[in-house]
């Protein structure tokens, strides 16, 4: 029987203390860590952060809304996190609701989730890199179509 893998959500008030969780996770066996964007919250940044304070755990934004950030910006962070953590990084972007995208970013967006092909083709056009993404559905059991690894 395969080993199950176990994935920790972790989301906390400040970046120092969600790199700790992570250590605490990466030390106890954990093989991912995901974190997430809020009004209040850089996923990103936190990642950046988790990745040079771990060593085996993998990571992740576990949904990233697509519309808060142009595909360069995706593409780059992800990049960068990626060789920061010497290839543990996976992408997951979402579409979003149309309230959350409103809500948060201040962008309209009357369809959001056709719209992500076109930031997976923004992904395609800056180069091969080791970085998985998924296309999301807004909502529906089949929740996450995982496309493609760069």
């Amino acid at each position: 029987m395969p080993k199950q893998k176990l994935g920790i959500a972790l989301n906390c008030d400040t970046v120092g203390y969600t790199v700790e969780l992570a250590q605490r996770a990466e030390a106890a066996g954990f093989d991912t860590a995901w974190t997430w964007d809020t009004p209040s919250h850089n996923a990103y940044v936190a990642l950046a952060a988790m990745a040079l304070g771990t060593k085996t755990i993998r990571l992740g934004p576990g949904v990233g809304v697509a519309w808060g950030r142009s595909p360069t910006i995706h593409a780059t962070a992800s990049r960068d996190i990626d060789e920061l953590s010497n290839g543990r990084y996976i992408l997951g972007l979402g579409s979003g609701t149309k309230r959350q995208i409103d809500y948060w970013y201040s962008i309209l967006v009357e369809h959001p989730a056709p719209r992500i092909r076109e930031l997976v083709q923004g992904f395609q056009r800056r180069g091969p890199h080791r970085v998985r993404t998924c296309l999301g559905q807004e909502r529906g059991p089949n929740q996450w179509e995982c496309a493609r690894e760069f």
